[in-house]
């Protein structure tokens, strides 16, 4: 059991556009009108593929499908946004999750999804010390204690998953 992450990043007038027509009527034929596609590395289940589709019908839907070694092996339910979270879980319980935006407020685990991250930081605070200037302890209310401290810094990890990460990127 693992999970396993990826972005498709859209520029927001596309995005913008492709939910306009998602908002709109359809014309009743079954189309497919835009198709943006993932790919992961073989985890152990052979290649495994996400597209996720915008498509005209009677009323326009974003249709997301798992495909393996080539052939469709699930399909989520059809949804009306394109922007989102999309999760698949396999026979075997992998987890394959696809994000779909104009941008993401930064670093995203790419083997679970997760946008939170331990990292290291430098702080100044106070603290009570002996007559020959040793550490004792910390002052009794330890949160505000920290009065100056620097930006974090790797290597970060995960929260979720434990995947550990030497930068944090912004995907835009």
């Amino acid at each position: 059991m693992s999970k396993h992450a990826r972005i498709i990043t859209i520029p927001r007038p596309e995005l913008e556009k492709m939910q306009a027509f998602l908002d709109g009527k359809g014309d009743g034929s079954l189309n497919t009108i835009e198709t943006y596609t993932v790919k992961f590395d073989d985890h152990g289940e052979g290649d495994v593929q996400i597209d996720v589709k915008v498509c005209d019908g009677d009323t326009p839907f974003v249709d997301v499908v798992m495909f393996q070694d080539g052939s469709e092996v699930s399909c989520l339910e059809p949804d009306d946004t394109l922007a989102g979270k999309y999760v698949f879980q396999t026979v075997l319980k992998d987890t394959y999750i696809v994000l779909v935006g104009d941008s993401f407020p930064g670093t995203v685990c790419e083997d679970c999804g997760n946008t939170e991250f331990y990292g290291r930081q430098k702080c100044r605070m106070d603290v009570i010390v002996d007559g020959d200037n040793n550490w004792l302890r910390n002052t009794p209310n330890d949160d505000s204690a920290c009065y100056d401290s620097e930006s974090p810094y790797g290597p970060y990890r995960c929260t979720e998953c434990g995947k550990e990460i030497e930068e944090m990127a912004r995907y835009t």
